[in-house]
């Protein structure tokens, strides 16, 4: 992938498919930040949310959606994805909740949000908002992993479900034969789950284990 999307304007601009493939490029641990400007078309307003850069800067609702057109590169190397990061470089824009959403509404809720496989052991998610996905964030065979002060399944605002009706969201985190794994422990760093479907396995967390015969 590359970090540099537009050529025409300075520094580098990167997609969140582009950092992730970056990432698994590289030895070692890497942090994926965010300093998205309002000039973007994913700035919204939470009265707007699918209506391209209705964002207002008024009534401490708005947030940068970001909304791929194919599902994201599975993370195989060690990633911090913080969201926090937007807030640092743009303004707490969204009073209740993260400044970042990470939306499958163009997949059609089908798909996974964030994929971690096993060599991405110890990476970590805060501040992010990730919903309309099948299931939001995936584990498979991971040894560590981290979530932070993250809303899944919910709107923007944490205060309603992002599946309507007709449509399903599987799993908020769905963890397969990993361990260690930390979804908050305190109301600082604590997240939000909600939406999901009401049939099994539907949840919240969904925890598949494999044991020894």
């Amino acid at each position: 992938g590359s970090c540099d999307v537009d050529g025409a304007t300075p520094g580098s601009q990167c997609t969140l498919g582009a950092a992730i493939q970056e990432s698994n490029s590289l030895a070692g641990s890497d942090d994926i930040y965010f300093n998205i400007p309002t000039s973007d078309m994913g700035y919204r307003d939470y009265d707007s949310p699918t209506t391209p850069s209705s964002g207002d800067s008024l009534g401490d609702d708005d947030y940068w959606t970001i909304n791929p057109a194919t599902v994201l590169p599975a993370i195989t190397g060690v990633t911090v994805i913080d969201g926090s990061t937007q807030t640092s470089n743009q303004g707490d824009t969204n009073a209740t909740g993260p400044e970042i959403e990470l939306s499958g509404y163009t997949l059609n809720f089908t798909g996974v949000g964030l994929n971690f496989q096993s060599g991405a052991g110890g990476s970590s998610v805060n501040a992010i908002g990730i919903n309309k996905f099948l299931t939001q964030i995936q584990l498979n065979s991971l040894n560590g992993f981290t979530l932070t002060r993250s809303y899944l399944g919910t709107t923007i605002n944490g205060l309603a479900s992002a599946s309507p009706t007709g449509t399903r969201q599987h799993a908020g985190v769905e963890a397969n034969a990993s361990t260690n794994v930390d979804l908050g422990t305190n109301r600082s760093t604590g997240n939000v789950f909600g939406g999901m479907g009401t049939s099994y396995p539907d949840a919240g967390i969904v925890l598949y284990c494999n044991v020894a015969p």
